[in-house]
């Protein structure tokens, strides 16, 4: 049984990387510079982790999808500042929420931190000083926003 639980495993994890909706290369370059807007607040979710590579988690804010990661993806979204509820959401495990409280002026960060479980992993969502942010994200690809 142990054999075939790490067969399935290594599968897991050699089977590929899932593709998600890019935004443009000049989004991507724009969001990089961490401009924060001066009515609004910023927020970046990122996912820079091999674990879970086949596997994309679906990232709400508010309720409402903005869309699906994948590893080595960000999102950038703008909004208005306030009490925010960003959600990481797994089949089997269900909703994971951050609560967040937004100024506007200001940029958050929250880093995506897949947890290896069985059968399959799930997610936590932490919020990271700036800089920490801004280094992992200059390696990342920016996902295009649902909406």
């Amino acid at each position: 049984m142990k054999k075939y639980i790490l067969a399935f495993l290594g599968a897991s994890l050699l089977s590929g990387c899932v593709t998600v909706p890019l935004a443009s290369p000049e989004a991507d370059q724009q969001a990089k510079k961490f401009i924060a807007p001066t009515d609004k607040a910023a927020l970046y979710v990122y996912r820079n982790s091999i674990l879970g590579t086949a596997l994309r988690k679906i990232i709400k804010v508010d309720g409402k999808v903005i869309g699906k990661n994948a590893p080595f993806t960000y999102f950038y979204k703008l909004l208005p500042p306030g009490s925010h509820t960003v959600t990481a959401y797994t089949a089997l495990w269900g909703d994971h929420d951050y609560k967040i409280d937004m100024q506007k002026g200001k940029i958050y960060c929250l880093q995506q931190y897949m947890i290896p479980a069985l059968p399959i992993g799930t997610v936590s969502l932490g919020e990271i000083p700036l800089k920490t942010c801004k280094e992992a994200i200059q390696s990342l690809k920016l996902i295009k926003n649902y909406q």
